[in-house]
């Protein structure tokens, strides 16, 4: 699943932060996601902080892995996996 916040003029009325819980839980809820990932730009620092306290982990670091107005930029990635309070539903299961 990925997330996009095309907040423009909202930028720091806390708007993601409110957001970004409700659309996690819809995710492990009703779309039996197990993994949701974030790829936001290293020098993004308030976009990361929004996510660090939406109980998202670091994971790393992928260095000038993207190209923005003819420059190469930096991503961090952020992860959360299903709470054990979203039991995966049955119908999701893969027989192999």
């Amino acid at each position: 699943m990925e997330e996009k916040y095309p907040l423009l003029g909202d930028r720091g009325k806390g708007i993601m932060q409110e957001a970004m819980p409700l659309i996690c839980n819809y995710g492990f809820q009703h779309l039996d996601l197990h993994r949701i990932e974030r790829f936001v730009e290293t020098e993004n620092v308030r976009c990361k902080n929004a996510i660090k306290k939406s109980n998202f982990v670091h994971e790393g670091a992928m260095r000038d892995c993207e190209l923005k107005s003819g420059y190469s930029i930096s991503l961090d990635i952020y992860a959360k996996i299903r709470p054990s309070i979203y039991p995966h539903s049955n119908s999701s299961s893969l027989n192999m």
